[in-house]
């Protein structure tokens, strides 16, 4: 039986047009945010997966959708911004002043048993500052210019913050064990791992939605 999807279509055009997909990527920890470029099969390659059991998988997972995702790609730009900003820029305002009341609370209690802890406090830091200052250039400067047309300078600025951001997400995950609370972890350290979890896949999915999506978008042609 023929495959649904294609083994030479980017990851990131298989989420995209199939948004049931997205799931089989998270449980096989495949990155379709950052490496959304790379094919099913080269991801594979890397992670030493099988190939032909994950491509297996993602065509259950669209054939077991009751309709297809919507492409969110020819919505208008606003619709897209508004996405972002209501759903993203939200959850990531909300999500940061706890996680930074968490961090030095737990790098006080436990420093002792985890000496990563104090440089975790610092790479959390700057990861909230860097997050929360391209959330508000976004708001001010890069989605008016998108709307209005964008251009390749914008975009371009926009996927050099997405490889920042991405870099201290990488930095903060591995200073936490990736997200996993020891087994003497307190109530605070849990919460403050499970915060970092979703904050992570929160800002990821949202660098997938501007890189593949919003900027993917062609730029009008000029009248």
């Amino acid at each position: 039986m023929a495959l649904t999807v294609s083994r030479t279509a980017p990851i990131a055009e298989i989420v995209a047009a199939h948004g049931a997909t997205e799931a089989v990527f998270r449980r096989f920890e495949i990155d379709f945010c950052c490496r959304g470029d790379a094919t099913v099969t080269e991801a594979c390659r890397q992670l030493r997966l099988d190939p032909d059991e994950v491509l297996a998988e993602i065509d259950a997972a669209i054939g077991a959708a009751r309709a297809p995702a919507p492409d969110a790609r020819p919505a208008p730009e606003a619709a897209l911004i508004a996405h972002i900003v209501d759903r993203h820029h939200a959850h990531e305002r909300r999500a940061l002043p706890y996680i930074l009341s968490l961090l030095p609370k737990v790098a006080a209690w436990h420093r002792a048993r985890n000496g990563k802890l104090d440089a975790l406090c610092d790479a959390g830091q700057d990861l909230a500052d860097t997050l929360e200052a391209y959330m508000e250039e976004e708001e001010r400067r890069l989605f008016p210019a998108l709307a209005a047309g964008g251009c390749d300078a914008v975009r371009g600025e926009m996927n050099r913050h997405a490889r920042e951001l991405a870099a201290l997400l990488a930095q903060v995950k591995a200073l936490s064990g990736g997200f996993v609370a020891p087994e003497w972890g307190d109530q605070s350290y849990r919460a403050l791992m499970e915060e970092l979890a979703a904050l992570e896949e929160d800002v990821r999915e949202h660098l997938w939605f501007e890189d593949h999506v919003l900027a993917a978008r062609p730029v009008p042609a000029r009248q």
